[in-house]
């Protein structure tokens, strides 16, 4: 494996753990916003972009509320976050 397709990896796990930590919300659609906020001010655009660019097999890889949120934030214009 190389490094890229390990850090693509972990990526997805981190993302996953993080929608993992928003299911308490009343519905999916909040958690993934919550989510989608949460990538956006915490996480590097380079990561961002990462994780949007992921094939559709590494996205079957992504709960649904991380799977949402992606599609949250392919909606957004990338918040900055960190640089």
């Amino acid at each position: 494996m190389n490094s890229d397709n390990s850090r693509q990896d972990h990526l997805i796990r981190m993302l996953n753990q993080i929608s993992a930590n928003h299911q308490h919300r009343d519905d999916d659609e909040a958690a993934a916003q919550a989510v989608a906020n949460h990538v956006g001010k915490f996480w590097a655009r380079s990561m961002k972009e990462k994780i949007i660019g992921c094939s559709a097999a590494e996205k079957a890889q992504l709960s649904p509320i991380a799977l949402r949120s992606v599609a949250l934030l392919e909606g957004d214009d990338l918040p900055p976050g960190r640089a």
